[in-house]
């Protein structure tokens, strides 16, 4: 059994707004699991790979290469294992 779940761009630390995404490193379909790298973002001061706090399948990416997102933003939709 799974459940649906969204992730969103958490907090990154030093007092960041928002950030940039750089790469989308799954696509709907993909299998990721718990820690895997799932964005690439850039801050003001860095840049990060931000990782799945879940195991399961990609069900949406909701954001794009590009675009900037704010803290808590969602960013993708995911079945996560039970």
């Amino acid at each position: 059994m799974s459940d649906t779940r969204t992730f969103h761009l958490p907090d990154l630390g030093e007092g960041l707004a928002e950030a940039l995404i750089e790469a989308v490193l799954v696509s709907p379909g993909d299998r990721v699991e718990q820690f895997a790298d799932i964005f690439r973002v850039e801050t003001e001061k860095a840049v990060v790979d931000v990782t799945c706090p879940w195991s399961g399948t990609v069900s949406e990416v909701l954001v794009s290469v590009g675009q900037w997102v704010d803290i808590g933003a969602p960013l993708l939709v995911i079945e996560v294992d039970a």
